[in-house]
């Protein structure tokens, strides 16, 4: 085929400098200025021949003053260090938003800002979280579980302990387990609705004729009951396939979540279990503290003595595979000569800071033990003996931090919690001294103490981390029901820009708060008035609560006050 034929007039010849036609040449950007509009006049005025030259002209420094210079049509444009981050644009976003439709959409977003923590880049600490603890709100109508008692002698039972599930924790369908007095544990889903949920209810059942003003709703909630003594802990393993509940029975029982069957039976201490904890790496492994003052170890794989697997009411129950004695005791004086008996201290909390490492505490003092459990101690003559000496701690606090606020003895220490996220490394205890001490996770060195005016522990009272790993809860043995909430993202932190550790007080429920725990938007606390009330994060019903607080008073429960103020 051949070429087309060219046209008569040839083509016009190329600059020999770009190769391109000088007439559609398109401006690229310089590191001059701007070049000024046409229709502006030059700043400086140019100079006529017959003009007499003028002189140098001084140099003045800038300074600030009221008085514009006209820079022409010249653009300046300056970069600045961004101070604004994102949570502070979703909290403010929040709170000065009207009341409207999309009240969920942003609450979840504020949380989900403060779980990720967003860092300033002026301040090398995380943003005070003080509005969205102040928003924490619980519903009379939507809020509130009854505990119900299994017997026939009363209605209700008060909850001694509640946990949710791992599941829960990490954004998925919140199941709460509730242990109570009478040795029973609830499964609840305190999944968020709407108030009273007529609508669904009646179209759902047109058959139910509405005759006492309000029908309460709930999702279907589980209820058995492993022990017949009062159940002061309860677990979840790592797949949230069965529960531990440690009882005044002196046992702790594995149950199946989906079958409601004690599966196992963990029998050995001599008094009161008091706290649970599931290794972190093995599904089969955990350990039990108890008033006792002993720490056990447990291993589901080991089967009893006459072969049963433990896994009906007349197995034989499982035995410790190792045992820490007296793991918060003081040994005797050798020149005390009283043949008395100690009272054993009691093993009040346990936690695993790594799969080989368990951390207790006790009700004695405010010194926390850490326990290497791959090198138990051994006899320093390496003879063997009939009883095997007790095992000694890798490391224990230094010091006392119940001591440090003028008391004049040792307090002990209620519940025990690690940190997450901003405070991953830290290690938080409830003390007798209504104080919440902060430890170095790898050498139990106290760091910081926080408190709230109106704070009373006891031995009941417990303590519990956020998921996002910022805040803190905790009970209170006051009778006006209060819940505490701590924002603990900048403890231990030694900058002098660092904000004061907020605190919050709830007030929705009636007698000692004592069991609480958190989920992914929520935290449930558990009350001497048989009830469990879950709170939320809704900015908009805390500032119409504000607003009208005579009216809301009927609907909702808020924080009455923030310290510091």
């Amino acid at each position: 085929m051949a070429l087309p034929t060219p046209n008569v007039t040839p083509c016009r010849p190329l600059s020999n400098a770009t190769n391109i036609d000088p007439a559609s040449r398109v401006g690229f950007a310089t590191a001059a200025l701007p070049t000024p509009p046409q229709d502006v006049g030059c700043k400086r005025r140019i100079a006529q021949p017959d003009d007499t030259p003028s002189k140098r002209p001084r140099v003045v420094t800038a300074q600030n003053t009221e008085d514009d210079v006209d820079m022409g049509g010249v653009e300046v444009v300056n970069s600045r260090t961004r101070r604004q981050t994102m949570f502070n644009l979703l909290r403010t976003a929040s709170f000065r938003s009207p009341i409207g439709p999309t009240r969920t959409i942003r609450t979840s977003i504020l949380y989900i800002s403060c779980c990720v923590c967003f860092r300033s880049r002026v301040h090398s600490h995380p943003v005070p979280s003080r509005r969205i603890l102040q928003s924490f709100v619980s519903s009379h109508k939507s809020d509130v579980y009854t505990c119900h008692s299994l017997s026939d002698s009363h209605f209700v039972t008060p909850p001694y302990a509640c946990a949710y599930s791992n599941a829960a924790k990490r954004n998925s369908t919140p199941f709460l387990a509730v242990a109570t007095e009478e040795g029973s544990v609830m499964i609840l889903n305190t999944s968020k609705r709407h108030d009273w949920e007529f609508g669904n209810y009646l179209h759902a059942h047109p058959s139910i004729q509405m005759t006492d003003g309000f029908i309460f709703v709930e999702s279907q909630r589980t209820l058995f009951q492993p022990h017949y003594n009062g159940i002061f802990d309860i677990k979840w393993n790592l797949d949230d396939s069965i529960l531990a509940t440690a009882s005044g029975d002196k046992r702790t029982h594995i149950t199946s979540v989906e079958t409601h069957q004690v599966i196992q039976v963990l029998q050995g201490h001599s008094s009161t279990v008091k706290c649970i904890a599931w290794n972190p790496s093995h599904p089969d492994l955990l350990s039990t503290g108890s008033r006792d003052g002993n720490i056990y170890l447990w291993d589901l794989r080991v089967t009893a003595n006459d072969g049963n697997s433990g896994t009906s009411e007349n197995a034989s129950p499982l035995r410790p595979v190792t045992a820490i004695d007296a793991a918060h005791g003081q040994e005797k004086n050798k020149g005390e000569r009283r043949k008395t008996m100690h009272l054993p201290r009691s093993v009040t909390g346990l936690l695993y800071s790594n799969p080989d490492t368990l951390v207790s505490c006790g009700s004695f003092d405010g010194i926390l033990n850490m326990w290497d459990l791959r090198q138990p101690k051994v006899s320093a003559t390496g003879k063997r003996t009939k009883k095997p000496p007790p095992m000694a701690p890798a490391c224990t606090s230094p010091t006392d931090p119940t001591m440090l606020h003028g008391a004049r003895r040792a307090r002990g220490l209620m519940a025990l919690c690690a940190g997450s996220g901003p405070t991953s490394g830290l290690l938080f205890a409830l003390g007798a001294d209504n104080y919440i001490h902060a430890y170095d996770s790898s050498s139990l060195t106290h760091v910081e103490s926080i408190t709230h005016p109106n704070m009373l522990s006891s031995f009941y009272v417990r303590l519990a981390s956020s998921p996002c790993g910022r805040w803190l809860a905790s009970g209170c043995m006051a009778k006006n029901g209060s819940l505490f909430l701590y924002d603990v993202s900048n403890v231990g932190r030694l900058s002098s820009a660092v904000p004061p550790t907020t605190a919050v007080e709830l007030r929705g429920q009636t007698g000692e708060v004592g069991a609480v725990d958190w989920a992914t938007d929520m935290i449930a606390s558990c009350a001497d008035d048989r009830t469990v009330r879950v709170w939320r994060p809704d900015p908009d019903a805390y500032q119409d609560c504000i607003a009208h607080p005579e009216e809301r008073a009927w609907e909702w429960s808020w924080s009455t006050g923030v310290y510091p103020s």
